[in-house]
């Protein structure tokens, strides 16, 4: 063969082997975008099931709080009827004032509960929004912006060979 279709030749072999090698970083490419996706959704599925147990628990607390509070304050009016019936005054504001330091109580450990919940709930909700973010910016990268990525490494190795010699 003459010189020019070996210079051909080696034209032809060096823009095949670009091509390969576009192609090999485009897959891994893909294949490290899937992995990301993946790993994002596992995280956020634990984190909302985390935050379930925890509401649930919350839930629970308050529930058997609130039983015992009003089981207590019923025993307190019960006592506070029969103080009555015996014309005891000074029993019946005793009463009174256990009644009014039960409800405070009461309305206390439930604006702690709403507190915690409501942390629980922000704390998702800024999961949820950063994995939705990863997610639009994983969707919005386009064919161009792989192409520049793909241009810059091979520069970058380009002038890595150069300094190499």
């Amino acid at each position: 063969t003459s010189a020019v279709d070996r210079i051909g030749q080696l034209i032809a072999s060096a823009v095949r082997a670009v091509g390969n090698e576009i192609s090999r970083v485009i897959r891994a490419a893909a294949a490290l975008i899937d992995r990301a996706t993946r790993g994002a959704l596992a995280v956020a599925t634990r984190s909302i099931k985390a935050a379930g147990n925890l509401v649930n628990t919350a839930v629970g607390l308050v529930k058997s709080a609130v039983i015992r509070s009003v089981n207590f304050s019923r025993a307190a009016v019960k006592s506070a009827v029969s103080l009555a019936e015996s014309g005891i005054t000074r029993a019946l504001k005793a009463v009174g004032a256990i009644g009014g330091a039960i409800l405070q109580f009461v309305k206390g450990l439930i604006g702690v509960f709403e507190n915690v919940v409501g942390y629980i709930l922000s704390r998702i909700a800024n999961a949820l929004s950063a994995i939705a973010g990863l997610v639009v910016a994983l969707g919005e990268t386009t064919t161009e912006d792989i192409v520049r990525l793909l241009v810059g490494i091979n520069e970058t190795l380009t002038d890595a060979a150069k300094r190499m010699r």
